[in-house]
């Protein structure tokens, strides 16, 4: 039985693939911590700005509700029109949809933010979809 001392430099060309696998492989893990970070920092920005344009439209509802009961009052006592009680319930209607929006804003903020941090899962990546 003979044994080669030497085999080529088979061994060391073996042995710089794998470094630079495992060199590729840290990259690419790196790359996807980043990744991740950045979208979690992104998720929080949107919650917050979610939360204050909800704090926002909130001040915005109850201004409009209070003009309107105002206006409501004065064309009760004669002292306003209709065409103002009209455009003072419009722009209540207006500002209770915008309302609306930023509390689905919201919603729609906080479940993103929970998808980032592991708390929910896209349905077309979940455990019972095969690959």
């Amino acid at each position: 039985m003979t044994v080669p001392i030497i085999d080529g430099q088979k061994s060391k060309l073996q042995q710089k693939q794998y470094e630079e696998l495992i060199q590729s492989t840290h990259y690419n893990i790196q790359a996807k911590e980043t990744s991740i970070y950045q979208e979690v920092v992104e998720a929080q920005n949107d919650w917050e700005k979610s939360l204050a344009l909800e704090k926002s439209r909130k001040q915005q509802l109850d201004q409009s509700t209070r003009e309107l009961a105002i206006t409501r009052l004065m064309y009760q006592e004669g002292m306003g029109n209709q065409l103002d009680l009209l455009r003072a319930q419009v722009e209540n209607q207006r500002v209770q949809t915008e309302y609306l929006a930023a509390i689905r804003d919201v919603y729609k903020s906080l479940a993103e933010l929970k998808r980032v941090a592991g708390g929910y899962s896209h349905p077309e990546s979940g455990p019972d979809k095969e690959s």
